[in-house]
């Protein structure tokens, strides 16, 4: 089993997440996404780490992910993997030697890229 650890930037994203929700007046959709954080991704993810597909499997579409992937570290790249999760996914980080999984970040799927500017900050 491996411990499943979420970042700041993971957090951070959670919050905005909670007030775009609130501002759309989606009563119960924040705390159902929670309630399946706790209770499914996270058990599912330190049981079975590699059961997000490799992040890199898809190319970027857009001139600013290809700019925010080259300022990331190439051994970084490698252990990036994505979840999905009903309408959102969850980018990750698996660390095979200290058992770690590490939630980078999360966002609904129709949101343009992740802030990789950010998700490196553990």
């Amino acid at each position: 089993m491996h411990q499943v650890k979420a970042t700041k930037s993971f957090t951070h994203r959670l919050q905005a997440i909670e007030v775009f929700l609130t501002g759309i007046e989606s009563k119960g959709v924040y705390e159902e996404l929670l309630n399946d954080l706790a209770n499914q991704v996270v058990p599912y993810l330190s049981r079975f780490p590699l059961i997000g597909g490799p992040f890199l499997n898809q190319q970027p579409q857009s001139v600013e992910s290809l700019t925010s992937l080259a300022a990331i570290p190439t051994t970084n790249l490698k252990t990036l993997r994505e979840y999905i999760h009903k309408n959102y996914i969850v980018l990750y980080s698996v660390d095979e030697q200290s058992s770690m999984v590490y939630l980078l970040t999360i966002r609904h799927h129709r949101e343009l890229s992740f802030d990789f500017e950010t998700i490196w900050q553990r």
